[in-house]
């Protein structure tokens, strides 16, 4: 039986996450907005969380560079308006592969990326609230089937 086209495919992302290595994790900003007037208690509130991606070959430091946005909203239950939202960016840095990086292995980089900030994400977002003295809107844990379900 032939092998089909994507199992090809497959086994080209497969060998190019192989070579990936992990050169360092960088925050690129963060800010935090807080309302006073619709902070809840504890059992009330809510949390949204929506991620952005950008995976980028930089020639020139020789670098593949995956960039993971987030926004991370801590909502009262039932209203509109967020008692808190922290914002940032941080830059995933991996040594450049040795092999030809295809749109499919970039897409995953990105799902790795997102998997290797998720934990100072949610570090960040802690810290900030604490110190703005406000409900921690604590991300949850993040699973690889949540970011299967972000793609589609």
């Amino acid at each position: 039986m032939a092998r089909t086209e994507t199992a090809a495919l497959n086994d080209d992302v497969a060998a190019a996450m192989a070579t990936l290595q992990l050169r360092g994790v960088f925050l690129g900003g963060a800010s935090i907005d807080v309302s006073r007037d619709v902070s809840p208690s504890r059992e009330e509130k809510e949390i949204n969380v929506r991620l952005e991606h950008q995976v980028r070959l930089d020639e020139a430091d020789n670098v593949l560079r995956a960039i993971t946005s987030f926004k991370v909203e801590g909502h009262r239950l039932r209203t509109k308006k967020p008692f808190v939202r922290v914002k940032g960016t941080f830059d995933v840095l991996f040594e450049r592969p040795s092999i030809a990086f295809t749109e499919d292995a970039a897409a995953e980089v990105a799902k790795v990326a997102t998997m290797v900030v998720w934990p100072y994400v949610r570090e960040l977002v802690a810290s900030l609230a604490m110190r703005a003295g406000v409900a921690v809107p604590l991300p949850p844990l993040m699973k690889v089937s949540e970011l299967q379900a972000q793609e589609e």
